[in-house]
């Protein structure tokens, strides 16, 4: 796919030299040899803008990506899971709104958790992608940039375009998902 900048970079927080790249025109690139070589997995995803790629700490070959349209006027939302390094992917978007999507991040905790910041606020799912509700009370419909997680604590800082930095416990959900 053409493409002319990278979108997002990340190093797998489990294997030190697994790198994935994402780009402006939905090129997805692994190296697996920290940057000596780079092979493209794009298939089955959209040609979109990839902003966020989160590799999974529970299981070396999965990654979760989240990539937006806006820039070229598709408003749709694209969210992606790969349980073999990107060769594959299967959209976990179902059950979101159908807006974009900006950034997707996995519990630390918790495998089956995850978070997905999109154009009114963020998003949580307790099946790995399969249903999606919304998460918090107190926080204006606001397009999210950024979630980060700070694992000191367990709190989520939410970023959002305009409206403020946001920031909420885990520590209730982690604790309730690990009653079940």
């Amino acid at each position: 796919k053409k493409s002319f900048a990278a979108g997002a970079i990340v190093e797998s927080p489990v294997e030190k030299g697994l790198l994935y790249m994402g780009t402006d025109h939905g090129a997805f690139w692994v190296s697996k040899n920290d940057g000596a070589n780079w092979e493209e997995h794009s298939a089955g995803i959209a040609n979109n803008y990839i902003r966020s790629i989160s590799p999974s700490r529970f299981k070396t070959s999965r990654v979760y990506m989240a990539m937006t349209g806006l820039n070229y006027d598709d408003l749709h939302s694209y969210l992606y899971s790969s349980d073999d390094y990107g060769k594959t992917w299967k959209s976990i978007a179902s059950g979101l709104p159908d807006e974009p999507v900006n950034v997707v991040k996995e519990d630390p905790t918790n495998e089956n958790i995850l978070y997905a910041g999109g154009l009114r606020g963020v998003y949580i799912s307790i099946d790995r992608g399969n249903k999606w509700s919304y998460l918090g009370i107190n926080m204006p419909a606001a397009a999210v940039a950024d979630l980060e997680i700070h694992e000191a604590t367990m709190d989520l800082v939410v970023g959002t375009h305009g409206r403020g930095i946001y920031k909420t416990s885990l520590k209730p959900i982690q604790k309730m998902m690990s009653q079940n």
